[in-house]
């Protein structure tokens, strides 16, 4: 997928450590095999909130991490690390049920494509957000 037809993805945070150590390292390891593409969008939900958004910069298959990335990412069943060149963490998180996809289960979004639109328009719903 090129950068120009790059889609919108959502993934589900499980853990605060998880959100955490997003927004301080700005990368992710995903189990997930999707469509990820430099300039793609990720929306991160916790919960039945979006919590923060990313744009992808690189995304980096498990045969090309290091020794010691690689080894944790087979021990848990994770295919690549994502880099991301822009976060933005929305103060405060937007509540899924005010959005384009209310109504479906917030344990189903994980891994979710969905339109760029709908995306835009989670993000355009949030008060505040802190970019990094």
């Amino acid at each position: 997928m090129s950068e120009d037809n790059a889609g919108a993805y959502i993934i589900r945070m499980k853990s605060d450590e998880l959100e955490r150590q997003l927004f301080l390292r700005r990368w992710l390891y995903v189990g997930l095999t999707r469509g990820w593409a430099r300039g793609s969008k990720v929306l991160f939900i916790k919960r039945t909130d979006s919590i923060g958004s990313g744009v992808i910069g690189r995304i980096i298959p498990l045969a090309e991490l290091d020794e010691s990335e690689k080894k944790f990412c087979l021990e848990n069943n994770l295919s690549a690390k994502i880099v991301f060149e822009k976060l933005a963490r929305f103060i405060p998180p937007v509540s899924l049920q005010e959005s384009p996809i209310a109504g479906m289960n917030p344990l189903t979004l994980h891994g979710l494509e969905i339109s760029m639109r709908d995306a835009s328009m989670i993000e355009a719903m949030t008060r505040s957000k802190v970019i990094t």
